[in-house]
């Protein structure tokens, strides 16, 4: 009940629209039609830095190729077995936040980008949940994602402060959208949420600095924690989920006034 109210604004019925043209091959060098190598990412690197710039991150995503074609300026990158979305913990135009302690997480499309977008709509289950009849995991842990020819495909999340190392994250579960803004808000439930602070918890046991930089100015800053239980003041994840909790607490704080 508590989370059919919660997403009571979202999945309203959309317009019917023409169908898109389909879109011509992809180059062989295309990140559209290479893989990512899925295994090694999530057993390596979930929790962890994958570089940051986009070329760096991406040859950890396909390791077997020196070069692949592909938009820097996008936040979305399609696969051919997979999605990513790139996502920023800052900024001044639109925010995607972490929610529910870092299980959840809004995103938002690009300006341009509809329902009928290609890449939209393999990120959109054919039927989307009815939040009328309780949650709305188990009818899309199916459909996480869709090629044209209906084959499933993930979405991943990289995601990273100002001045920072892209985070993968891991897989993440479609909750809910809304067709009726532009651009359009998505809300997304992160599949491995219970292995990222598994792993957090584990830590290294005492006091480390946190490697995710911020930039203020011309100056590089590292974050020290005093936390000597070793539980969340040098993991990457939760690093994210407390900047967003910060930039939360900073727009409540705006519209209250």
């Amino acid at each position: 009940p508590q989370q059919q109210q919660h997403y009571s604004h979202l999945n309203k019925k959309k317009k019917t629209a023409k169908e898109p043209k389909p879109r011509p091959p992809p180059a062989k060098d295309s990140s559209r039609a290479l893989d990512v190598d899925l295994d090694n990412l999530q057993q390596n690197y979930l929790g962890k830095p994958c570089g940051r710039l986009k070329r760096e991150v991406v040859s950890v995503l396909h390791p077997q190729s020196m070069h692949v074609r592909f938009s820097k300026y996008s936040g979305i990158l399609e696969w051919k077995n997979a999605i990513v979305l790139w996502v920023n913990i800052y900024g001044d135009s639109y925010k995607n936040l972490f929610l529910e302690n870092g299980r959840q997480l809004t995103w938002f499309g690009q300006s341009r980008q509809t329902e009928e977008t290609p890449v939209i709509r393999k990120m959109i289950p054919s039927t989307p949940p009815s939040l009328d009849e309780g949650s709305c995991r188990t009818k899309v842990a199916k459909e996480e994602g869709k090629q044209e020819g209906g084959k499933m495909l993930p979405v991943l999340l990289l995601c990273r402060l100002e001045g920072g190392d892209y985070i993968y994250c891991g897989r993440l579960k479609y909750l809910a959208h809304d067709p009726t803004k532009l651009p359009l808000r998505f809300v997304w439930e992160l599949a491995s949420h219970q292995q990222l602070t598994k792993k957090n918890k584990k830590g290294g046991g005492g006091r480390k600095k946190n490697k995710i930089k911020r930039e203020k100015g011309n100056d590089d800053t590292d974050d020290d924690d005093d936390d000597d239980t070793g539980t969340s003041g040098d993991d990457y994840f939760m690093g994210l989920v407390r900047e967003s909790e910060a930039i939360a607490g900073s727009l409540y704080s705006k519209n209250v006034q």
